[in-house]
């Protein structure tokens, strides 16, 4: 109740705030003359808006239907400098240009995803199948991505009216007794549209590369110890179009049971290894946007979202998770909201963001015979951002952006802990996009964010395997990049040299204890410097035949002395070739070639240790055919890691081997 009620305290601040600003800014079109006026025509959800600053890549929908994705992992991979893994707590992230853990945003229909305690959100728990279109973007971003957005965000829609009018269903099967359910119909319902999916995914476990290098914790057969999965979701959209107004509200419900891979390249005798399952987790995410115009050169969007996120964690004596020692029950609950305003005054245009939150998390912990008898600690935080950002046409081919913001986090509740106080930042950012002629352009961007540590960072223990610390501040990072760009019809090739500088960094260090197993605990260090050049480019080379290269090198190194002059899993290169043929008859090949670089990774002492390096294939092969008019139908079987590769993104953490499926698909 009491996180409700400053939710709605702080949507009547948001109230008074637009209707102080509103007149002002409509003041000021009027003032301006009618020949100066530059129509520009902003679409889609808040978080989807075009975006003076940063890089944006599209993900292709080409390839997303070839890799028959599973969850939202398996989309995000396809970008540019993209390294998605797997980490201790089982949960999928996404690191865009060698960020850490907790610095990129996952936007849905204009809500972010993160959840707030933590700033993540598990990837391979989001359904794919509801996903109509993507973008990551990276660099230095607009402020009005809002706070902890220092290493991008991934963009996501479940795309318009239009494009969701009919549906599809699809059945996969595939190695360790994968099988998978998805189904997905939009209808239209008079002057509004009705959107509704469901799915069910289901495997024993991850299959492990015949060389296999796990010398605790793992079988010599069988799947990766405890990965074994099995989700359910549940999605309804519906959406009316109220004359200039439009009103959509969406639910998005996802209820799953996995096990959590253990770190076998550590003696469980010796290191505090976590040997985990979530018997219970349940995500579910409410969404209303309501925008339109208000006066002809100015447009209001107002984004709510209402998100619930339950888990609970049972630890178990050793790897073969027969006895649970410990529990632990965690609940959040949060409420958010995101207003905006676009006004076209003269030849600039300028936006102006709110986005701010109050989110609550509960949980207990203890043994099994006295976890219900335990109080829930609680903890609640209340963040606050504005920004604004301002865009002009310097002449027919320079652009010029400018952006602001600040981030206002204050932890209202923290179960008898520390006070730490209020955290506040300020964020900025300027851009130059130039029209070079004969489809290159040319792209300047630079920029300063600050994050604040997640409630999570400065008291979560983590099941007695963290060490709090009350005393963390935030870390700050200057950002840089350069695009070069050309595009001419299909064909296109980006180059974007980039740079990244951290201080204060948010990272963690080994603590040994003389009477018991080493702990971890965040602290704040000096930081790192990161430079890196991203290439990507693409083409038709013949009819039905696409070819798409991306590439990324970078370079990092911590600040400060340190014993090994490395960041933790940031590999040295990231890059990927694409081959895509269709043949008119409907049968169709992809070939992908992954390859990940050098990185490092932290033993059970806390030291740095090289990884090894990646190259693998992947292959799909389809057959679409009609069934009737308007139906189509499709077959089609794929291989993930056909040379069944053995990698780790994470010492002690592989990724699966040599997968293997079979589908079939219907689109009517």
């Amino acid at each position: 109740m009491a996180c409700v009620k400053r939710f709605a305290a702080f949507c009547g601040l948001h109230a008074v705030v637009w209707t102080l600003l509103l007149p002002m800014a409509m003041a000021a079109t009027d003032g301006a003359q009618d020949d100066d006026i530059v129509t520009v025509a902003v679409r889609g959800t808040p978080a989807e808006g075009l975006s003076p600053l940063g890089t944006r890549a599209p993900i292709d929908s080409a390839a997303v239907e070839a890799r028959a994705p599973v969850s939202v992992a398996d989309l995000a991979i396809l970008a540019p400098s993209a390294h998605v893994r797997t980490n201790s707590r089982g949960e999928t992230l996404l690191f865009l240009r060698g960020s850490g853990e907790r610095e990129t945003a996952v936007f849905l229909d204009g809500a972010p995803l993160n959840v707030p305690w933590d700033n993540r959100v598990d990837l391979s728990a989001l359904p794919a199948s509801i996903v109509a279109g993507g973008a990551v973007v990276g660099g230095p971003v607009s402020t009005r991505f809002g706070a902890r957005a220092t290493g991008g965000a991934l963009v996501l829609s479940t795309g318009a009216s239009a494009e969701r009018t009919g549906g599809q269903a699809s059945l996969i099967g595939g190695s360790e007794d994968l099988v998978q359910l998805d189904g997905l119909a939009g209808f239209n319902i008079g002057r509004g549209h009705l959107l509704l999916a469901a799915g069910y995914v289901d495997h024993d476990g991850q299959p492990l590369a015949d060389d296999m290098r796990l010398p605790f914790s793992q079988s010599a057969d069988g799947p990766r110890t405890n990965t074994d999965l099995s989700m359910m979701h549940g999605f309804i959209r519906y959406e009316m179009d109220m004359g200039a107004m439009t009103v959509r509200a969406s639910l998005l419900h996802v209820d799953s049971e996995q096990g959590v891979a253990p770190e076998s390249d550590r003696d469980p005798e010796i290191a505090n290894v976590r040997f985990w399952r979530y018997p219970d987790n349940r995500y579910t995410m409410g969404i209303v946007l309501v925008e339109g115009p208000v006066v002809d050169s100015v447009r209001f969007s107002a984004t709510a979202w209402h998100q619930v996120f339950d888990q609970t964690i049972d630890s178990f004596e050793s790897a073969d998770f027969l006895t649970v020692e410990d529990r632990q029950e965690d609940d959040n609950s949060t409420w958010g909201l995101r207003s905006m305003l676009d006004v076209d005054i003269g030849r600039s245009i300028l936006r102006m963001t709110v986005t701010g939150h109050v989110s609550t998390h509960r949980q207990r912990e203890g043994t099994l015979d006295e976890i219900a008898s335990l109080d829930r600690e609680v903890f609640r935080e209340r963040l606050v951002s504005g920004a604004v950002d301002w865009q002009r046409p310097l002449s027919e081919k320079l652009d010029v952006s400018l952006s602001a913001g600040f981030d206002w986090f204050a932890a209202l509740e923290t179960a008898g802990r520390t006070d730490t106080g209020d955290f506040f930042d300020y964020s900025l950012g300027a851009g130059l996009n130039y029209d070079l002629g004969d489809g290159w352009t040319l792209g300047l961007a630079a920029g300063r964010k600050a994050r604040q540590p997640t409630l999570r960072e400065l008291f979560g223990t983590a099941l007695n395997r963290f060490l709090e610390n009350p005393m963390l501040t935030p870390e700050r990072t200057w950002l840089a990049e350069t695009t070069l760009e050309w595009t001419d019809g299909p064909s296109a090739v980006r180059v974007t040299p980039y740079a990244r500088i951290t201080d204060n960094a948010l990272d963690q260090r080994t603590v040994r204890q003389l009477d018991g197993p080493s702990l971890r605990q965040r602290i704040n260090t000096p930081g790192f410097r990161l430079y890196g050049l991203e290439m990507e480019g693409r083409s038709r080379v013949a009819p039905g035949l696409d070819l798409s290269v991306r590439l990324t090198v970078q370079h990092a190194r911590p600040r400060g002395e340190t014993p090994v002059n490395r960041i933790a899993e940031r590999p040295s290169v990231i890059g990927a070739f694409n081959a895509d043929y269709r043949h008119p008859s409907g049968f169709g090949a992809r070939a992908e070639v992954e390859h990940i670089g050098r990185a490092w990774s932290e033993d059970a002492d806390g030291l740095l240790q090289p990884l090894g390096r990646l190259t693998r294939v992947n292959l799909t092969v389809d057959y679409r055919f009609a069934l009737t008019p308007g139906t189509q139908g499709e077959l089609y079987l794929r291989a993930d890691n056909l040379g069944d590769a053995f990698f780790e993104p994470q010492r002690g953490l592989p990724a699966p081997g040599r997968w293997l499926r079979a589908g079939a698909r219907i689109r009517f």
